[in-house]
């Protein structure tokens, strides 16, 4: 991978998971979004800043990605872009959305991470 491609897909990852964080402050607690209709619920939906934001960061990310598919190997780019952002957001929902973790987590992420390193510098 060359240092575009990975700065590309970097920001991809970053742009994806304030994507998700942005969706998770829209939605946190709210289950009845669809409770008076799907048209009530989308027009819920598209009138809540945070996930207006959060859609417009899945398209940035959209973008970034498929740039980076220019002069990345496909099966390079998605493992990478989509390990990374998930890292990223596994942090993001302890630090701010105040989550628990478990054993099992903490070995997950030590997989993801090595998989990403292995990736990374063997392809």
């Amino acid at each position: 991978m060359d240092k575009i491609g990975i700065v590309l897909l970097l920001s991809s990852a970053v742009s994806n998971a304030l994507a998700n964080s942005f969706l998770k402050t829209a939605f946190a607690g709210n289950l009845n979004i669809f409770s008076n209709g799907l048209v009530n619920g989308l027009i819920k939906v598209a009138l809540n800043p945070f996930a207006v934001a959060g859609a417009a960061l899945f398209g940035i990310s959209f973008l970034f990605f498929g740039s980076a598919l220019a002069r990345v190997n496909l099966s390079l780019a998605y493992p990478f872009m989509s390990g990374t952002a998930f890292l990223l957001i596994f942090f993001t929902s302890i630090l701010f959305f105040k989550e628990s973790i478990n054993m099992w987590s903490v070995i997950g992420v030590f997989a993801i991470l090595s998989g990403i390193i292995i990736i990374s510098v063997k392809g």
